[in-house]
């Protein structure tokens, strides 16, 4: 199915009319079809509280990709650089409104990927052993809250967190400049204000040593 035309659905026109390569849905019916993915994409997946999730089960970011067909998506490298290659796949410059809307379900698919993978709760035990495992440490400490602290004090791309299952394990810099100019260099970042990154999530992305990394994310 092809993705929505959102120049059609938000004002009702087109300049390609008959000739556009997406779908023309009125803005009534577009509406109704974002409210109830989003209802879907919000369901609880139940698993056993000490169970870490399954990093394969996890395709939200796929699911992403699916809505454009015509573009031949790579999981097995970073979303945000296949991210890059579809706005140059759909000839999307920084400005185009349909690049900016896709940033934005690209960035609620990693959220929900995020939380997915890791869990949402700041306070649970197998959620930070398994950051801390992701992140290459093997000397795990006896009490969670430590390790949370060694996590919490690690420079480390979010994005390349999230792309872990995909690509091993995520680069960990000296430094926060280091960090820095990495995100800014490659792009990969995520806005501070997605609204469905979860307690965990926001947690690491509110961290000082993350800050200015979210802070990129409004450049992009």
């Amino acid at each position: 199915m092809r993705p929505v035309c959102y120049s059609y659905a938000d004002r009702g026109t087109c300049r390609y009319g008959d000739r556009c390569k997406f779908r023309h849905i009125d803005g009534a019916s577009f509406k109704k079809m974002r409210e109830e993915a989003a209802q879907i994409a919000t369901l609880p997946t139940p698993r056993p509280e000490s169970t870490p999730p399954k990093l394969a089960d996890s395709l939200h970011i796929a699911d992403f990709f699916a809505l454009y067909p015509t573009y031949r998506y790579d999981p097995s490298a970073s979303f945000m650089d296949e991210f890059y290659n579809l706005c140059d796949h759909m000839e999307w410059d920084g400005d185009h409104a349909e690049r900016k809307v896709a940033r934005t379900l690209l960035e609620e698919a990693a959220a929900r990927q995020f939380n997915e993978i890791y869990g949402t709760s700041v306070n649970d035990a197998d959620a930070w052993v398994l950051l801390f495992r992701t992140l290459g440490m093997d000397k795990i400490p006896d009490n969670w809250k430590a390790c949370r602290s060694i996590v919490m004090g690690c420079h480390f791309n979010l994005c390349d967190l999230i792309s872990a299952p995909a690509l091993g394990r995520p680069r960990r810099f000296s430094t926060q400049t280091a960090l820095i100019q990495y995100s800014e260099r490659t792009g990969r970042v995520i806005s501070r204000n997605n609204p469905y990154a979860g307690p965990l999530l926001r947690m690491l992305l509110r961290n000082r040593l993350s800050k200015a990394h979210a802070s990129v994310a409004d450049q992009h």
